[in-house]
Order: structure tokens, then sequence, then C-alpha cells
């Protein structure tokens, strides 16, 4: 009964970040140039949260369930996010593409072995993992193809980002279930 408490504040919090993230994700679309300086910054605060939300996830989940990726990513993501909001453009913008690329493979390739042990026990629904981890690795090899993509391309990358970030989460909040 408690554990399923904590899931659905896991669940509701995961949401709305999620959501938010799909928002700034298609404003980087819409308005590349006008939201540079602003979604950039409500994006670092946003990769900052999931990190957050992905570190607290891991520390309330059995051990079972447990995937080491999802702590990795939650410590990236806080410092991908915090480089993003405290560094100069000029620096981060090489080293970002970079990091972001690394993430983004290890996270792709801990959602298919996630997937694959959901697998291994007969559970079934994990072919969303399995989009996922894709995705992310597509991704990543963008962003370690293009380490010195202009502004605008790493707007868009970033927003690339954004979405897959927001829908892989949205995904997971709403396919949990209580136990």
């Amino acid at each position: 009964k408690q554990w399923n408490k904590e899931l659905k504040s896991v669940r509701i919090t995961g949401f709305i970040v999620s959501v938010l993230m799909l928002v700034f994700g298609v404003c980087c679309i819409v308005w590349p140039a006008q939201s540079m300086t602003v979604i950039s910054v409500i994006a670092s605060v946003l990769i900052v949260v999931l990190g957050a939300f992905e570190i607290v996830s891991f520390c309330l989940l059995p051990p079972l369930i447990r995937r080491a990726g999802t702590l990795i990513s939650g410590i990236l993501n806080v410092i991908i996010g915090s480089l993003l909001l405290f560094s100069p453009t000029g620096v981060t913008l090489a080293a970002f593409t970079y990091m972001m690329g690394f993430m983004l493979m290890l996270f792709g390739i801990d959602l298919l072995a996630f997937a694959g042990r959901l697998h291994a026990f007969a559970i079934t629904g994990y072919g969303w993992l399995i989009f996922n981890g894709i995705a992310n690795i597509i991704t990543s090899l963008i962003f370690l193809f293009l380490p010195m993509a202009s502004a605008l391309v790493l707007n868009y990358m970033t927003a690339i980002y954004l979405l897959i970030g927001g829908l892989s989460l949205l995904i997971e909040t709403v396919s949990m279930n209580d136990l």
C-alpha cells in the first residue's frame, strides 16, 4: 500500500516533467532563433530536474527492477544540465554534444538490456522500451557525429533530446502499474 502511494507521486512528477520536456522540445523546433537563450536555460533546468527524478526513482524502486542505467543517466543529466546552466556557451558546445551522445548511448543500451530482462521474466509490454532504446542510440549517434555543430543545429539536437526523453519518460510513467 505504501509502495503504491509513493508510486503515485512518482507517476505525477514524471508526468509533469515529461509534458514540460515535450512542450519545450516543440518550442525549440518551432521558434529556433528566438528560443536559443530562453529555451536553453529552461531546457537545462529540465535536464537537471529529469536527472534528479531519475536518481529519486532509482532509489525508490525495489532492487529487483532497479536499472543502473537510470542512476547513471540521472547523474549525467544533473551534470550536463548544470554545465549548460553555468558554463559559457562557446566552451560547452563541443563538450555538450559528446557528453549527450555518450549519455544517450548508455541510456539506450540500458533500456535494451532492461527490455531483455523483462522478456526473461516473461513480462509483456516492453516493446516501448526497445523503441526508446533504439531511438536513444540513434540520437546519440547524431550527437557523436556532429560534435562541432552550429548553435542552431545544437538547438534542434536539444529539441530532439527533450522530445525523446519526454516521450520516453511519459511512456514509462503511464505504463507504471500498482503492485
